[in-house]
């Protein structure tokens, strides 16, 4: 982050704190991403940044808020002096509208059932009777002339004078020139404020930007309606849909490309759910991703020839590389074959050694128990389960992984680069990861992990659960892990950084006389390994380090 550019939350003690930390976002867009805004929205901008504080405290309210209508007996607040002035002025600027015209899926929305029974009993030729419920009500006002078009609160029965927030499309587009995603929000300024989250300091070049032009904003922005009006049409029993053409085209930036690909994925689970599955297996395909791959397969298995399910998983097979999809390909073409009376072939699985626990009851969680059973001074374990080797990856690639990599910040409130998961993320930091590797062989690497661990302390990170990542336990897992076994476990963690950093075996042992270590995956009776679970501890036993799963059960 350039000097210039620092953001910094502001102080709760201030009542307007809320107010100055939409000034900083606001200011932030207007300097870096005027480009990006229509001349009207950049006057837009300008006439908030010139109103009282009043004013544009009363906004911000607003926006923060849920949905656009609010009854301005709910918009007074201690710190606004004068709410009717600030009322007065977002009108005149055309920011807000009064007495509004409320749609009537807006009246069930926003007035309470006696509102709306009111109305019905003023109405209709047959009053609804006292009992009815809302949403009954609801119905018999939609099926008759009362539903074909809107009117003011005063008309439906309210006694409050209501408030429309106009141009909500325009915050959303600030949001997310801002945060890069629609999912952050003032509260992120907030929760950082009182200390609770800290993040690692970015240097910001505008020339990174996720977003260099007003299009791919646009068509961002036309993913994220098109997904909402999609969901709502499926929730209200839409016998036909159709598929917009742009959801099935790859996108030219690749930020835009990653947000297509979501909402694709997120469409196609919802039409699945819907029984439209050849449009669900459509949204799969355009998804391109392994578990969208998997997910079409298994859809196209309910109306699809096994001849032609069993081509497309074989030549899946082909060029897969990961490690859970194999397995889940194998598994849908094995039953296509038994469809066809065709042999199957079966790997012979891994055998994983197991170790037999019989324990004395005890009011520990039973990895504790296990853990304290094993435990000596000279072979310590520990209870890690997934959070010691990804964050041993981490403190490691630090500096890779927040490297200033076009679009992957946008602002200073990320705990990773937006493209920590996607499949580029390696290729865009190829020369960085390359020299960090480089350390493991020339040995450098504990002094540099080291560093991290006392350097970024408590700094948000998708890998590092600090609370339970000690100086002893990280100095045991260096002093006792080599560095062959640490290449082979980051290449495997680096093979999927979102579906590998789970799956981990619950326990290590450091046997710190031999300098080795050993993996303990603990399961009660009845208990059976998961399948990311089962291909950690193949992994593991491949790189030959010594891995079990401990079977245990209670002395009555």
């Amino acid at each position: 982050m350039q000097k210039s550019d620092f953001i910094k939350a502001a102080s709760l003690s201030n009542p307007f704190y809320y107010l100055e930390n939409a000034l900083t976002v606001w200011q932030w867009v207007l300097k870096h991403h005027c480009d990006c805004l229509c001349t009207e929205e950049i006057q837009r901008l300008q006439d908030i940044l010139n109103l009282p504080r009043d004013a544009q405290a009363l906004l911000v309210r607003m926006v923060m808020r849920q949905g656009e209508l609010f009854p301005l007996g709910t918009l007074q607040y201690a710190e606004i002096e004068n709410t009717n002035q600030a009322v007065a002025l977002l009108e005149d600027l055309k920011l807000i509208e009064m007495a509004p015209l409320i749609s009537l899926d807006e009246a069930y929305s926003k007035f309470n059932k006696e509102i709306i029974w009111t109305f019905c009993h003023r109405h209709f030729p047959v009053p609804p009777k006292k009992s009815e419920r809302k949403d009954t009500l609801y119905q018999r006002l939609k099926s008759s002339q009362w539903a074909e078009k809107p009117r003011t609160a005063q008309d439906w029965g309210d006694t409050d004078h209501w408030i429309r927030l106009r141009h909500p499309s325009f915050y959303k587009r600030i949001q997310l020139m801002f945060f890069g995603n629609l999912a952050q929000d003032w509260s992120e300024f907030i929760v950082t404020e009182l200390g609770h989250i800290k993040y690692e300091s970015i240097s910001y070049q505008p020339e990174l930007r996720a977003f260099t032009n007003r299009s791919d904003i646009d068509r961002y922005l036309h993913f994220d309606d098109l997904q909402a009006d999609t969901e709502n049409t499926l929730l209200n029993g839409a016998d036909t849909l159709e598929i917009d053409p742009l959801l099935l085209s790859a996108c030219h930036n690749r930020w835009l490309e990653a947000k297509r690909k979501r909402v694709c994925f997120k469409l196609a689970q919802l039409f699945e759910k819907h029984n439209f599955l050849k449009d669900a297996v459509s949204l799969y395909d355009a998804t391109q991703s392994n578990t969208a791959l998997v997910r079409q397969l298994r859809l196209m298995e309910r109306y699809a020839s096994p001849e032609s399910i069993i081509q497309l998983t074989q030549s899946a097979l082909r060029d897969i590389q990961h490690s859970e999809t194999g397995i889940y390909l194998q598994r849908i073409l094995h039953r296509q074959q038994r469809k066809l009376s065709l042999p199957v072939k079966r790997a012979k699985p891994l055998e994983i050694p197991e170790l037999l626990l019989h324990l004395p009851a005890s009011d520990y969680r039973v990895e504790n128990a296990v853990a304290h059973t094993l435990s000596t001074s000279s072979s310590p374990v520990y209870y890690v389960e997934n959070r010691l080797i990804p964050s041993l990856w981490a403190l490691l690639f630090w500096e890779a992984i927040y490297a200033p990599i076009e679009g992957a910040f946008l602002h200073p409130f990320q705990s990773a680069p937006l493209d920590i998961y996607s499949k580029d993320f390696f290729q865009a930091r190829a020369s960085q990861l390359s020299k960090l590797r480089a350390t493991i062989v020339d040995g450098s690497y504990q002094a540099i992990i080291r560093h991290h661990y006392h350097k970024k302390h408590s700094l948000q990170c998708p890998f590092i659960h600090w609370p339970s990542l000690t100086e002893e336990l990280i100095n045991l897992a260096l002093d006792n892990i080599s560095s062959e076994q640490l290449r082979g476990m980051f290449d495997y963690l680096e093979q999927d950084l979102r579906q590998h950093k789970r799956g981990m075996p619950d326990l290590i042992q450091f046997m710190t006389e031999e300098k080795s270590i050993r993996f303990i995956e603990v399961k009660a009776p009845n208990d059976r390994l998961q399948t990311s679970q089962n291909l950690w501890l193949e992994a593991l036993i491949k790189l030959k380090i010594e891995s079990y799963v401990a079977k245990v059960t209670w002395q009555s």
